[in-house]
């Protein structure tokens, strides 16, 4: 999971919204369709994305994934501070949809948490604490 995460571009914010969308239809699209109310010039989308004829497209799975899994991180608005709770409920929700998927958000947004907290050791406490981590999230 080395692939670099850009930040949304200030200039066109839905891009992740458009991620996830297709992500929530639980395929692997990389193209969708953008409404007359979507469309963007091409310096707007971050690399790996690129707009073709009102369609935006991703390059990869992994760019849409890493796009996902980095939006959901900076909504859970993580600082020093990581709600453990929040992250492993949020990463269930995404791997829920995307079962099966050679590359997974869910797993992209663990390792950028990772990068502030121990995550293996946060779930470990979480089940020490007499939480089941699955229980948490239901």
């Amino acid at each position: 999971m080395s692939q670099q995460v850009e930040p949304t571009p200030a200039g066109y914010p839905h891009i992740a919204d458009l991620a996830l969308q297709l992500h929530e239809a639980r395929k692997l699209e990389l193209r969708l369709k953008l409404s007359s109310e979507q469309t963007t010039a091409e310096i707007d989308l971050p690399k790996g994305c690129k707009l073709v004829d009102g369609t935006i497209e991703f390059e990869s799975l992994e760019v849409r994934n890493t796009i996902v899994a980095a939006a959901a991180y900076q909504r859970l608005g993580f600082t020093s501070e990581i709600n453990a709770n929040a992250l492993f409920e949020r990463a269930y929700e995404l791997w829920q949809k995307e079962i099966g998927h050679r590359d997974q958000a869910s797993g992209r947004l663990l390792a950028l948490a990772a990068e502030s907290i121990d995550v293996l050791a946060a779930g470990a406490q979480l089940i020490r604490f007499g939480s089941n981590v699955f229980d948490i999230l239901h």
